[in-house]
């Protein structure tokens, strides 16, 4: 039997009205009715979890200002036949719009590696989705407008209770997930999951297929990717360029020129230099060239290099100006045969077909409004393998004109690459970050309806600098860019200065146990405050380092120095003894490297005295002797 200790759920629970679900704001008329008001929310505050992955019996708080607690009831076999409920409200005094207007709350989950948080995050996107009704009990949520608590159930709990079991709450909410890891997670189908590696493996690869082949299609796949990723970047930039700067300040890199890359084979072949100089210095012609040069050089790759290998060192030598690219590519076909066999009629036609389109594109009048923000550098090259974009002219010229790329090259578009100009790796994650989210939440601006926003270690690849400064960042996207929408957010991480963002009360601590099963840390194991604390701190009492703060490779080393200066058999010599110097000397922490050295310096005392004894009982047993 199912009871709850507080009387007010009992009564909201029961209500009618806030258990026959949200009224559907899928469509526009509804959408602008609300335009302009505060937006609704759904909440997430509590979740218990019966058998999950590395979770068994965990129930998880993710709200400040409520605080649950679930008791199973069990029968003989260890079913689940029932529970209490126990719930209490904290933090009455929780300032309102904490993180902002339409942040409904943040939540950040702490803990080891293998400790269970992205599979708390697969757990929660299976549960909206109803994908996995035979694992969750149940998870209570807050309709804030109303001020009111749904609870769901994924089962039938023998209960007085009349509850409303409600099964759709997949169509009052969206799902979004971000995570800054390349690797699989599992999500329900009803999550919008916005990781590199959902967006590559949509396309189901056989892996029953040769490796040539499933190396071709991911190469397809990874392009079709890069294609809608980078346009979705740009249009990013335009929209949100302000916010970033102003919340990353100075230290972040805006690339103002998109590289677009050729594909070359090795890129080992270049013409010799008495031809280097044949062609004028001409746009259309030297980047007509270059795609001349990647196209033949794919289709003699894909006919099998072992014996086109000679073809490939003659193709830009190939190339006539007078005759032009097509023909220059007929000819050349004539003049290096692919051995029989090895032929591939299709691959040859849609090359011939690729060089067509994009010899008509860059010789057309259109061409003559984009060359205005092509970039290139005059050199002693006659062709272009690389060239660059400029960011100017509006967003939607610059996409146009990569749309008109990929068009030309048809299935050959894997042909062409791209690449931020300057951009390091952190500076591409948080462009990547804000462009998913920001994409994608444009696509579906129809559906007004509340966000969860899970984001798995979004800080990976980020400096400290800009770890401090990674959520204000998603705040103040997310309420700048979308501030009809009502967001939750719930992230995962391994950084103190997230920790040190958030409250106590707004951090779920998970730690696991000997056999690796995940346990949600008490009020006891929990630190005492976060907000505001100091790195170190957190370092120690919430990133479980029972070790220290040391690295183990320097904890080693000096640990070696220690038993060396303490054991009273070690021999000084003097490669050692300047080994022990050094070491001594680099250690940053100025307490245990004064302690150390006073430590050597006795230690050599010690061994001097003993050597001064030990040569005048020397002297005196010769003296005797005599």
């Amino acid at each position: 039997m199912l009871t709850f200790k507080n009387p007010k759920i009992w009564s909201t629970l029961t209500d009618p009205r806030i258990l026959s679900g949200f009224p559907d704001l899928s469509d526009r008329g509804a959408a602008d009715s609300v335009k302009h008001k505060t937006p609704d929310t759904m909440e997430l505050l509590y979740i218990w979890i019966e058998d999950y992955k590395n979770i068994k019996k965990q129930g998880f708080n993710f709200s400040p200002k409520h605080w649950f607690d679930f008791k199973p009831e069990e029968d003989k076999e260890g079913n689940i036949i029932g529970g209490t409920l126990h719930h209490e409200e904290r933090n009455t005094n929780y300032p309102k719009d904490f993180f902002g207007e339409n942040i409904s709350n943040v939540t950040a989950i702490v803990g080891k590696n293998g400790s269970g948080k992205s599979n708390l995050i697969s757990a929660i996107s299976g549960f909206i989705s109803s994908k996995w009704s035979n694992v969750f009990t149940f998870s209570i949520w807050c309709k804030k407008s109303a001020n009111k608590y749904i609870y769901l159930t994924t089962r039938n709990i023998d209960s007085t209770l009349e509850l409303k079991h409600c099964s759709n709450l997949h169509s009052n909410l969206n799902h979004l997930n971000y995570s800054g890891v390349f690797q699989f997670m599992p999500l329900g189908d009803k999550t919008l999951d916005l990781s590199t590696y959902s967006q590559l493996t949509k396309t189901h690869i056989d892996i029953h297929q040769n490796n040539d082949i499933k190396n071709k299609l991911f190469k397809t796949i990874y392009n079709e990717y890069q294609f809608t990723e980078v346009t979705e970047q740009i249009t990013f930039f335009e929209q949100a360029l302000n916010l970033i700067t102003s919340t990353l300040g100075s230290n972040i890199y805006i690339p103002k020129k998109l590289d677009i890359k050729l594909y070359r084979y090795g890129g080992n072949f270049y013409p010799k230099d008495e031809d280097a100089y044949s062609t004028t210095y001409n746009l259309v012609n030297q980047i007509t060239f270059g795609f001349y040069i990647s196209i033949l050089e794919n289709l003699c790759e894909q006919n099998s290099i072992d014996k086109s290998k000679f073809a490939l060192e003659k193709i830009i030598d190939s190339y006539s100006e007078v005759n032009g690219a097509i023909n220059s590519f007929e000819q050349f076909i004539k003049d290096h045969p692919i051995a029989k066999g090895q032929y591939n009629q299709d691959l040859y036609l849609k090359s011939l077909d690729a060089l067509k389109r994009i010899t008509n594109f860059f010789n057309s009048e259109k061409f003559n409004f984009y060359e205005s923000f092509i970039i290139y550098w005059v050199d002693d090259k006659r062709y272009r393998d690389k060239f660059s974009i400029e960011l100017k002219n509006g967003s939607d010229n610059i996409i146009d004109f990569i749309n008109e790329l990929k068009k030309c090259l048809g299935s050959l578009h894997h042909l062409v690459s791209f690449q931020w100009e300057g951009l390091s790796f952190g500076e591409n994650q948080a462009l990547k970050i804000g462009s998913n989210i920001y994409n994608k939440l444009l696509r579906s601006i129809d559906e007004i309806r509340p966000i969860l926003l899970t984001i798995d270690e979004g800080e990976l690849g980020f400096h400290a600098e800009w770890q401090r400064k990674y959520l204000p960042l998603v705040l103040k996207l997310i309420t700048n860019l979308f501030p009809n929408i009502s967001f939750q957010i719930i992230l995962t991480t391994h950084s103190p200065f997230l920790v040190s963002d958030l409250p106590k009360d707004n951090i779920i601590f998970l730690n696991k146990n000997e056999s690796g099963m995940c346990k949600v840390c008490n009020k006891e194991e929990r630190p005492e405050n976060t907000f505001g604390a100091n790195i170190h701190s957190l370092y120690r009492n919430s990133f479980f380092l029972e070790n220290g703060l040391m690295g183990e490779f320097a904890k080693g080393k000096i640990n070696d120095v220690i038993k060396y200066i303490i054991n009273p058999r070690s021999k000084f010599s003097k490669k050692k003894l300047k080994e022990c110097r050094f070491i001594i000397e680099q250690i940053g922490e100025p307490v245990l490297r004064n302690k150390l050295e006073k430590l050597l310096d006795d230690k050599l005392k010690q061994t001097k005295k003993k050597d001064e004894l030990r040569k005048y009982y020397q002297e005196r047993l010769l003296e005797l002797d005599q």
